[in-house]
């Protein structure tokens, strides 16, 4: 499972992703495509193409959501990223990635 990642607390997310055997990347548009998921917060939520499932990290509902959003608690911790991963997974049919 390709994982990329923007957000303010980036290095808290690399370090819970790597927890769960998965190396996650900055995400950079201009480079690498073939993400399936980017962890990202409300504040950049909206500079992520729709095309890829978005986990936002969000204590508020998202004004809006165009493609695949899944919302989890700001607060972050290492069960929820685990269950927001596997249901990443099941959504874009990856169930035998590395993470579930």
């Amino acid at each position: 499972m390709n994982v990329a990642i923007r957000c303010r607390n980036g290095s808290k997310i690399k370090r819970l992703l790597l927890a769960l055997g998965i190396v996650g990347e900055n995400f950079d548009n201009q480079l690498r495509q073939d993400w399936h998921i980017i962890i990202t917060d409300q504040e950049l939520f909206e500079t992520i193409p729709s095309k890829y499932l978005r986990i936002v990290l969000s204590d508020r509902p998202l004004r809006s959501s165009n493609g695949q959003v899944i919302r989890i608690p700001q607060t972050l911790d290492l069960t929820m990223l685990y269950f927001a991963l596997v249901n990443a997974a099941k959504t874009l049919g990856l169930q035998h990635a590395p993470a579930y």
